[in-house]
């Protein structure tokens, strides 16, 4: 009877410890993410630099995750936007991070630190189009109505009577102006108001059905074009810490 407990308890012995050798592996691979990587070279930066180009921007939480898929841990990320910092300045690219009042969450996104381009990365609209754009930016950030703070806001009723401004400096020069034949109509204008939903450069308000407030992207890129609008002051105050 003894010896048939020895071999009892070796049997149960022998069907813990791999459950308990897995539980260490988990657990060491559970420390290595938390600590990083060990090291992180260029093609993971070239990498996580093109995914951020072609998504145009995300939120921080999509761009951590982004990160660690690329090298197995976020744990250098700051050091990470640092260094591609440094490496594209010359090209007049930043990837900027931001907190949109609107959701509460921060967003990092590529933009251009040359606010005229960054004015006209909405190349998929025609030139009276992105004026409507500019326009609609200048009535939201300007409204004095606001679902929270930092959140003006206005109606779709409103943008949609709004004319374009001749803002395009080649127009100026050769008097085109927005001429009848360059204007955009109502329906065109409720259609780029809903891509430009999609695309990130408009939101819809939250809880209000036809009302529109600025979108992360347009908070990202545009951001030292809107603290020189005549802004509202909560709106200003908002704005100076978020942007």
């Amino acid at each position: 009877s003894g010896q048939s407990e020895a071999m009892s308890q070796r049997a149960r012995a022998g069907t813990q410890q791999p459950s308990q050798r897995a539980q260490q592996v988990s657990q060491a691979k559970a420390r290595s993410t938390q600590q990083g990587p060990v090291s992180l070279n260029d093609v993971h930066r070239q990498m996580f630099l093109q995914s951020l180009m072609q998504a145009m921007y995300m939120t921080e939480d999509s761009c951590r995750n982004l990160l660690a898929r690329i090298c197995g841990s976020d744990a250098l990320y700051s050091t990470v936007l640092r260094e591609l910092n440094e490496r594209i300045a010359f090209s007049s690219l930043k990837i900027k991070t931001i907190q949109n009042p609107v959701d509460g969450k921060r967003y990092v996104g590529l933009v251009n630190t040359l606010e005229d381009k960054a004015a006209e990365n909405a190349s998929e609209f025609t030139i009276p189009q992105r004026d409507f754009f500019r326009a609609m930016v200048s009535s939201i950030a300007e409204s004095p109505n606001e679902v929270a703070p930092g959140v003006p806001y206005a109606p779709e009723m409103t943008l949609l009577n709004l004319e374009a401004r001749a803002v395009n400096a080649t127009q100026a020069t050769q008097g085109e102006g927005t001429q009848a034949g360059n204007r955009t109509t109502k329906a065109e204008k409720s259609k780029v108001i809903r891509e430009l939903v999609v695309t990130g450069w408009l939101s819809s308000t939250p809880g209000m059905a036809g009302f529109y407030c600025l979108g992360p992207r347009t908070l990202l890129e545009l951001g030292d074009h809107l603290l020189n609008l005549e802004l509202a002051g909560s709106t200003r105050d908002v704005w100076q810490d978020v942007l």
